[in-house]
């Protein structure tokens, strides 16, 4: 591979929001294009872009299926979609998608740059990567994984690893309608048990925003 492949300079990077502070651009994939974009001169992007580059795309793609998955839930919500099954996909997407990053914000590249910011979400949501959506560990279990955590861990995207947490404001009252139509008063939250008491949740509707801060800062440290 040319060495020049590596280097920003020989790629066409544009900053999608010219003038803008980087602060107030949304969404926060948008706004880590504009970082990179402003950033040509650090030596890491003469040396290391397609590594720091490829993760614009982990980023897109995170808002992207955060933004169908919504979409879907609402459609719920509204009785205009009766099942929940494409939520699912987008859910399996996202987390891989942010599994890709995960693994960049613990990369040896970011190491060598200094500390990397805390990022406790992603720490969850790569709980749900590991255990069920890049493979299920009961198709290639670990020493650690026992028989029941297999099948619980199975069951965390599927079946009835899914739950519903109340929104902001509200409760998920015992009513006809809430069972019919939970999606109207609760978040579509899913639960995977790593045993010993230890079970992770994740809320990508709610969670999203905090999620994109923790990449972003990750980038941005990197950066600095």
């Amino acid at each position: 591979m040319p060495e020049d492949t590596n280097d920003i300079r020989n790629w066409r990077v544009s900053d999608p929001r010219p003038g803008e502070i980087l602060e107030t651009i949304q969404p926060v994939s948008v706004r880590a294009k504009a970082l990179v974009a402003r950033n040509t001169t650090k030596p890491i992007l003469a040396t290391d872009f397609l590594q720091m580059g490829g993760t614009l795309s982990m980023l897109r793609g995170m808002d992207y299926h955060k933004v169908r998955f919504v979409d879907i839930i609402r459609c719920l919500a509204a009785g205009t979609l009766n099942s929940d099954e494409t939520a699912l996909h987008e859910a399996v997407a996202y987390i891989n998608r942010g599994g890709q990053f995960y693994y960049f914000a613990r990369s040896d590249l970011v190491k060598r740059q200094g500390q990397c910011p805390p990022i406790p979400f992603l720490e969850t949501l790569i709980k749900f990567r590991n255990k069920h959506t890049a493979h299920r560990s009961i198709d290639k279990p670990f020493e650690s994984d026992t028989e029941h955590l297999q099948a619980y861990q199975a069951m965390s995207m599927d079946f009835d690893g899914r739950l519903f947490l109340p929104r902001e404001g509200g409760k998920i009252e015992a009513t006809l309608e809430a069972a019919l139509f939970p999606w109207r008063t609760g978040y579509l939250v899913f639960q995977i048990n790593l045993g010993e008491g230890r079970f992770y949740h994740l809320n990508i509707e709610r969670d999203h925003d905090a999620i994109m801060q923790e990449a972003y800062s990750v980038l941005d440290a990197v950066l600095r």
